[in-house]
């Protein structure tokens, strides 16, 4: 295949050679003539071990260049890849006007040309560009009653600086996003491009695609800085931190896994609460200043609040039924628990509602008694339990949120008859 690879910057000077390390035919364009010519010397404007001597290698068996004009790289080229800069601007957005120009430059290089063209855009960039980008390279192409079709996909890379060639063949996932799914030859000429990839290519949504490198790279700052906070924390009370979190990383079943990384709801119930406020405390006790560690119940009452006020606006008025009032799914402990905080801010805005709770009824019925739980509701609260969660809804015309996990026979039940119904979770209510 025949691909360009637009800017010299780290991404494309790994990208260049490893696209024609795979037998492509590779042209490297840059507006600096200094990174063209040192790159065509192997004397590379980045340092990455590896990577001059696999310039070296691809130059010399004919399957990569370089060059300091787009236009005339671009003529017979199938695919362009863009890499150029998004630097951080002075309001702390990334600055795309760079990707945006390249674009435009590409699709007028492209007037005369016929068939199909790809933009692969590799830069990092704001959800929503590819689009943008791709609407005015639609119109450009109209407006001129141009025969060449161009498409803009996505996609991401995940390279570490030191370990780029390592992470280029053999990385966690290889994620190209599209804007439409519906073309099954884009789909095979872009599968065809990472032959010398480990992992077969797997194709989204062209947004989901975009905010991977902005989630991903937010999530291992988050690491560093939970990492640091708790070594803070433990050197301030004379405890090995080294030792502690190389005990943390062993859990490989809840801590190092993808146990807690769903978007759902607030958190809740006794030991989570408790604990993260007890670390704080006693930091605070110590005069230490722990930010992030500080702000993780802040951000869970936003949420709360957030789904709260959404759950409002979405009913428009009408009566709730809380399916779930304790924290989660197999017990009845209500102690923080988010569908009983909801509860509590519709009694006291007087806000017609009931609730139904399979865990505590079973309790109660079971031992004829009030469970240990169900002890502590308060009395307003406790008036307003149902046992007939569907005659509630059906009598009042009442919209159904679930609490906790989605109980799928009632679930099914409400569908069967059209009955409105969220979950109090991100997905469900900030849609």
């Amino acid at each position: 295949m025949k691909i360009c690879v637009v800017g010299l910057g780290y991404v494309g000077s790994v990208l260049a050679p490893a696209l024609a390390s795979a037998g492509h035919q590779v042209v490297a364009v840059d507006s600096v003539a200094e990174k063209v010519s040192g790159f065509l010397n192997q004397n590379l404007s980045i340092y990455e071990p590896g990577i001059s001597e696999l310039v070296s290698q691809c130059i010399h068996a004919g399957t990569l260049t370089a060059s300091c004009s787009l236009e005339s790289s671009v003529k017979d080229i199938e695919l362009a890849f863009v890499c150029v800069g998004t630097p951080m601007g002075p309001n702390g957005r990334l600055e795309l006007g760079q990707v945006k120009q390249v674009c435009a430059r590409l699709a007028a290089a492209w007037r005369d040309s016929s068939g199909n063209k790809v933009i692969a855009i590799r830069s990092t960039v704001d959800p929503g560009t590819c689009e943008q980008i791709q609407n005015s390279i639609s119109e450009f192409l109209d407006e001129n009653n141009l025969r060449v079709n161009i498409s803009i996909v996505y996609i991401p890379e995940f390279l570490r600086e030191g370990t780029a060639l390592s992470d280029y063949t053999n990385p966690p996932f290889l994620l190209i996003g599209l804007i439409s799914d519906s073309d099954p030859e884009l789909k095979n000429l872009l599968q065809d491009i990472f032959t010398n990839v480990s992992c077969t290519p797997s194709f989204h949504d062209i947004r989901s695609a975009e905010v991977m490198k902005y989630v991903c790279n937010t999530w291992h700052a988050l690491k560093v800085v939970f990492a640091n906070e708790i070594g803070i924390f433990c050197e301030a009370l004379s405890i090995n931190s080294l030792e502690v979190m190389s005990i943390f990383k062993r859990d490989t079943f809840l801590n190092i896994s993808d146990a807690y990384l769903t978007p759902g709801g607030p958190y809740g119930g006794s030991c989570l609460p408790k604990d993260v406020s007890g670390l704080v405390s006693l930091a605070r006790a110590h005069n230490l200043s722990l930010d992030m560690l500080s702000s993780i119940s802040n951000s869970n009452q936003k949420a709360c609040d957030a789904l709260f006020s959404s759950l409002l606006q979405k009913s428009g008025g009408r009566p709730l039924l809380i399916y779930g009032l304790s924290f989660k799914s197999g017990t009845d402990d209500i102690r923080n628990s988010p569908a009983y905080a909801l509860a509590q801010q519709l009694t006291y805005l007087k806000y017609p509602y009931a609730w139904f709770d399979h865990e505590i009824v079973t309790v109660m019925q079971r031992h004829n008694i009030t469970s240990s739980f169900s002890m502590l509701l308060e009395s307003s609260i406790k008036q307003q339990m149902t046992t007939e969660p569907l005659q509630y809804i059906i009598n009042n015309n009442a919209v159904t949120v679930f609490g906790k996990d989605i109980h799928n026979s009632f679930q099914r039940e409400l569908r069967e008859r059209n009955l409105e119904w969220y979950s109090l979770t991100v997905p469900s209510l900030l849609r």
